[in-house]
């Protein structure tokens, strides 16, 4: 099952003007981007908002009466739950990602997740699911920014979603049955600052956006590395886990095969994003 954990203030909700019976009316455009979000993804919604604490049968209702997307099956643990069932003895020490912990240590059955808020108060195994909605510009002492679920978010949350289960690369050569292997075309080639065997590359796998693939290659293609690989398609590992490398995030692996006179061998012909393994 795949999950959505729902912050509501700063998410959908983000005018504070007009009202019905429910509270603050939300924002059509990011009710628009869940949607679409649980559309192409069949994701269920817990709420781990503060609107938590009116009651999952008042959630139920606003969803119906508003007509909003997706459907709502629970709302994460509150601080006093969670205290009971973990060793932190104060309330104002749970986290909003200790709440949600909770609740997937209570549901196995989920196989991703992602997290959309405008706020960080969540864990560090939490952080390559969460979703910042935040502009980052100050408006209050405890929220970040005049915040949202824009189209990046959307986005990026539909790509978690999707995204097969991560595997450490440690576990690479005894796990080719967890692969997936895609064709991707890069789109852009640069170099990365203080470094002089590492480029970025944009790479287009079809999905909605290109990813970022950072590799050590560049040594071995010689002067003209730019040449040899824009505009060319390649091989890529796809749900390898994302690392850093020189402070950038890479999503995917390049395989570009043996190399003749510097040039890649391994280009194949082939509508980006198409899945060979």
């Amino acid at each position: 099952m795949k999950t959505i954990f729902l912050d509501i203030d700063g998410v959908l909700n983000v005018d504070y003007t007009d009202k019905d019976q429910f509270g603050h009316i939300f924002r059509d455009e990011y009710v628009q981007n869940l949607k679409e979000v649980i559309e192409k993804t069949g994701a269920k919604i817990v709420i781990s908002s503060t609107w938590k604490d009116k009651g999952i049968e008042r959630m139920l209702a606003l969803w119906k009466e508003r007509n909003l997307p997706g459907e709502i099956i629970d709302v994460t643990p509150d601080c006093v739950d969670v205290c009971e069932a973990t060793n932190i003895v104060y309330y104002d020490q749970v986290k909003r990602g200790h709440e949600i912990k909770l609740w997937l240590d209570r549901h196995p059955e989920v196989t991703q997740y992602v997290i959309f808020d405008d706020i960080q108060d969540f864990l560090d195994e939490q952080q390559d699911y969460f979703v910042n909605c935040s502009t980052g510009e100050p408006v209050k002492p405890w929220k970040l920014g005049i915040p949202g679920l824009k189209e990046e978010c959307k986005i990026k949350a539909i790509n978690i979603l999707n995204m097969k289960d991560k595997i450490e690369f440690s576990e690479f050569l005894d796990a080719s049955s967890k692969l997936e292997i895609k064709t991707g075309k890069i789109i852009s080639v640069t170099d990365v600052p203080k470094s002089d065997k590492l480029i970025k590359l944009e790479v287009d796998f079809g999905e909605d956006t290109p990813r970022v693939v950072v590799t050590n290659i560049k040594p071995s293609l010689g002067e003209h590395y730019v040449d040899k690989l824009e505009g060319y398609s390649f091989l890529f590992i796809t749900n390898l886990k994302p690392v850093k490398m020189m402070g950038i995030e890479s999503q995917a692996m390049i395989m570009p095969g043996e190399l003749e006179n510097g040039t890649p061998v391994f280009v194949v012909n082939a509508k980006p994003g198409t899945k060979i393994l």
